[in-house]
């Protein structure tokens, strides 16, 4: 089978092949629909350029390395998937530093930071801001860092986070409009920015309502179904005078349904249950889970996007600014976890 080349891409897009090189190399003077053109066209001939033998030449590495908090979230592996996507549609690799947990990620990721010739640093991680990422001190200070949420004290460090107290709030303000009146939420882990955003959104929405909210109506998990379940048996305990639950992630949603049924509570006869985050569980729970959809493939895209920029000024090519951030939006997506009671 013949290997496809810079020249097939050329042709499919129907430009130069000095076009397809500043497109790989991420070049400010292309002009965006051009740009798109290339992309789509390697992509359709999956076509990607050799990091080695273009590192050889240039002595860039061409690899960025990535700490992610856990492979199995599926808000965290979407994000990587699409800055995997646009680190190889210019021609570099990525390379994993760290999985799951601090404890576990940071001595693997330290060493294998010190080895790497790094041109940048993506940190695909939404954890607990208060534990320090010990992992980030061994980090040249003047190597580019793009962060999706993690909080990284570094002068050449960007954070990109999406707004989830909006989230939050749209998801409480729909309970509200069915008729709940009374809350119960089962929140992650209660040291994690992510969480305080969606719980701010939960509670401030019921303030401005003049709703109360009782405090033994709370319980959290871990985002697994099982900590759902568990925080959910907890709730149940102390308080059954509640007719919406809020759940911070799908999972945890899915196992708190499982938790009312065996409590004879009927979802949503008696009790409406909505998550977040879309995953695709939640389409074929019983019942269907109502969420709201987090973007975390517009996250993924626009953070490796924004760190090749980052890497671009480094180098000092151009002096063209980082590219805005787009409008990331949270969706409702409505299903049959969710019924009106008036």
């Amino acid at each position: 089978m013949k290997k496809t080349t810079i020249k097939d891409v050329a042709s499919l897009a129907n430009v130069s092949y000095q076009t397809v090189s500043r497109v790989m190399n991420n070049k400010p003077e292309v002009h965006p629909a051009t740009q798109a053109r290339v992309l789509e066209a390697m992509k359709e001939l999956n076509y990607r350029p050799d990091p080695v033998a273009r590192s050889l030449v240039s002595r860039n590495s061409y690899t960025i390395g990535v700490v992610i908090a856990t492979y199995t979230g599926h808000t965290c592996s979407l994000i990587l998937q699409s800055a995997d996507d646009y680190v190889r549609s210019q021609g570099y690799n990525l390379v994993i530093l760290g999985t799951e947990t601090h404890s576990s990620a940071e001595p693997d990721a330290g060493l294998l930071l010190s080895k790497q010739r790094l041109q940048g640093l993506l940190v695909i991680y939404h954890g607990a801001q208060d534990d320090p990422h010990k992992l980030l001190l061994d980090v040249p200070p003047e190597l580019p860092i793009v962060s999706t949420g993690y909080i990284v004290d570094s002068p050449q460090a960007r954070v990109i986070q999406i707004n989830t107290y909006d989230g939050a709030r749209d998801a409480i303000e729909y309970l509200i409009s069915l008729g709940h009146r009374k809350f119960a939420t089962v929140q992650g882990p209660s040291n994690t920015s992510e969480v305080r955003n969606r719980f701010n959104g939960f509670k401030d929405t019921l303030d401005r309502h003049n709703l109360s909210f009782d405090p033994a109506c709370l319980a959290a998990g871990d985002w697994s179904i099982e900590s759902g379940y568990n925080a959910m048996k907890q709730i149940l305990k102390n308080s059954r005078d509640f007719t919406g639950l809020f759940a911070h992630g799908d999972r945890m949603a899915i196992g708190a349904i499982r938790a009312l049924w065996e409590a004879g509570i009927r979802v949503p006869q008696d009790v409406s249950v909505i998550g977040f985050n879309n995953e695709p569980n939640a389409k074929y729970s019983i019942p269907s889970l109502t969420t709201i959809s987090y973007p975390a493939e517009e996250l993924g895209f626009y953070s490796a996007k924004t760190l090749f920029s980052m890497i671009r000024k480094t180098k000092s090519e151009n002096s063209t600014p980082l590219p805005p951030m787009p409008e990331m939006k949270m969706q409702l997506i409505k299903r049959e976890s969710t019924i009106s009671i008036r």
